[in-house]
């Protein structure tokens, strides 16, 4: 098995141990029949970063990226290379990107998201005809998450988006 199978599995696990603190802080997210709640927490060394939430102290959390983002420093969640919060007014967690680098193994990623959330919500391309992005997307009421597989030379850059609904103006 490779390295970064077993990363993206351990993602998986991680995911699924959130759930309950999914349910948390999302009490009344409603799902389709079958369907998993999304996850809005992701806890890391010394805190954790809660989706709808205030992020508390978030100049000792890693790079200020202006008033509306912060790079966690050394931040090492699920494979993710770097992650970036996004901010709405009020400091509160808009968003977060996890970007996974160079990945030739979107396919296996996005089976183990199902396996997790159950079947997408949709599935399409994004972009021009040099640009094209694979994006694979689940919703629930209150939460969007998507796996993005982005053309790069030979290989693709993999990232996932998870988005507040609600703060990002769905």
């Amino acid at each position: 098995m490779s390295i970064s199978r077993v990363m993206y599995l351990l993602v998986a696990w991680t995911f699924m141990a959130c759930e309950s603190s999914t349910a948390k802080h999302n009490p009344d997210s409603s799902v389709a029949v079958g369907r998993k709640p999304i996850f809005r927490t992701v806890r890391l060394e010394h805190s954790e970063v809660i989706l709808g939430q205030p992020l508390l102290d978030k100049a000792s959390l890693g790079q200020l990226l202006g008033d509306t983002a912060v790079r966690l420093a050394n931040a090492r969640f699920g494979g993710a290379e770097a992650i970036s919060i996004q901010l709405a007014p009020g400091d509160t967690v808009r968003g977060m990107t996890y970007d996974y680098g160079v990945d030739t193994a979107f396919d296996a990623r996005v089976e183990d998201y199902i396996r997790i959330l159950g079947a997408p919500t949709r599935r399409f391309t994004r972009g021009s005809h040099d640009d094209l992005t694979d994006v694979v997307q689940w919703e629930d009421s209150l939460t969007s998450f998507e796996l993005r597989w982005i053309p790069r030379g030979a290989g693709a850059i993999a990232q996932s988006v998870l988005l507040d609904r609600r703060l990002a103006g769905f």
